[in-house]
């Protein structure tokens, strides 16, 4: 499980505690955007949301989900 701060200029991830994007250098603003990954039992499952509270409570309710095999987050 993973949460990380998406690039829209490079189109990479990097660590949620980086200011500038690892890859490019773009620094990041207030309109951040989270990447949240989830990999339970080689199931993989990503998406893209505008902040960090909304990414935590995403990537919990994939977790279980998957865990139950029920995905039932939209993607």
């Amino acid at each position: 499980m993973a949460i990380h701060v998406y690039c829209p200029q490079c189109h990479t991830s990097n660590k949620l505690e980086l200011k500038k994007c690892s890859n490019c250098g773009v620094p990041f603003g207030r309109d951040k955007k989270y990447r949240v990954c989830v990999s339970v039992k080689g199931r993989r499952t990503t998406r893209m949301v505008d902040n960090l509270t909304l990414a935590k409570e995403i990537e919990s309710t994939y977790k279980s989900d998957i865990i139950r095999e029920e995905p039932s987050v939209p993607m």
